[in-house]
């Protein structure tokens, strides 16, 4: 709401008063935002009832715009005879979720300590006036991080469907039963290339798998910046995980304890999927981590082919 009102007068901010224009804009009129303005016609003074602070000006026209009950804008135009004089500096407002673009779970997790493990949006670009919302699958939970899905794979034994490399989005979590087929499931099935992976601050990743071959589950963290290097650019492996790794919830595995081997594919999109880590032996297949390159799902054991169920994941933070 504004009006004008004469020169030379006094301002009172006071909730539930009558407005410089003489109509009553407090409680029990109804209004889009609730003003608090009072007016006493026959002085020329705005006032209120219960003696406000008051503020002396002296111009041609003031117009008084109603909030709501927390802040109050007024707009001063002075002619040429007038003194200075300027509004109070309005306080920045604390972001909202229209202001909050982020990047990441880890963003989610700063801007609300309490945001809970499940699907959320996030941003590609987000900083950029072309930012991309996508959806994201944070675990807020495990060590105290927040991390977020960059691969899924539920691999069904004796298939053998290709990888799905992702450019514009990520794969979210579907299910966990062994032996499913998600290889159908285009919003669950892929992992994130190289390229999209590097328009992420990664500081650590987070791999997990098991399979049908043994009993074992692998789940571990590292913040190898070779292997972050390697996961976003296919340049150099993940050999400096065997000195890099925290094991986590449910860990029972032979990797990364055992490994000496990551052959690194220098291919920026297969470097979290060929052989990423491993444990080279003589004369039996090695024990690695593959993700249907040529053919094997392998998951802290050597086949070298396709027969076993498995679940790969990866997450970063």
């Amino acid at each position: 709401m504004s009006c004008k009102v004469p020169a030379s007068i006094v301002i009172s901010v006071v909730v539930g008063m009558a407005s410089a224009c003489g109509e009553r804009i407090g409680p029990g009129a109804p209004q889009e935002n609730p003003g608090f303005i009072g007016h006493d016609a026959d002085a020329n003074v705005l006032s209120d009832s219960n003696g406000g602070t008051t503020t002396k000006v002296d111009a041609t026209d003031v117009v008084i715009e109603a909030k709501s009950d927390s802040e109050v804008v007024t707009d001063v135009k002075q002619d040429s005879s007038a003194g200075s004089q300027k509004p109070s500096p309005v306080p920045s407002p604390t972001p909202t979720a229209s202001t909050f673009y982020p990047n990441s779970c880890a963003d989610i997790k700063k801007f609300d300590p309490n945001a809970k493990s499940g699907n959320h949006k996030i941003y590609l670009n987000a900083a950029s006036p072309s930012r991309k919302q996508i959806d994201a699958t944070c675990d807020m939970l495990e060590g105290n991080g927040a991390w977020t899905l960059v691969a899924n794979y539920l691999h069904k034994g004796n298939t053998n469907p290709p990888a799905s490399i992702r450019t514009s989005d990520l794969p979210l979590i579907g299910g966990d039963i062994m032996g499913v087929d998600e290889s159908t499931l285009a919003k669950n099935w892929g992992h994130a290339g190289a390229q999209l992976l590097s328009g992420f601050k990664v500081n650590e990743l987070r791999f997990f798998c098991r399979s049908s071959e043994n009993n074992r589950v692998v789940h571990f963290k590292t913040n190898d910046p070779n292997c972050i290097k390697s996961a976003q650019t296919g340049v150099g492996n993940c050999l400096g995980i065997n000195t890099s790794y925290v094991l986590l919830t449910e860990h029972t595995g032979i990797l990364p304890i055992a490994m000496n081997a990551a052959k690194g594919s220098n291919q920026p999109d297969l470097a979290m999927t060929q052989d990423t880590f491993g444990m080279e032996l003589p004369q039996v297949n090695d024990i690695t981590w593959n993700i249907g390159v040529n053919g094997a799902w392998e998951c802290d054991f050597g086949s070298n082919d396709s027969r076993h169920d498995t679940l790969h994941r990866i997450w970063f933070q």
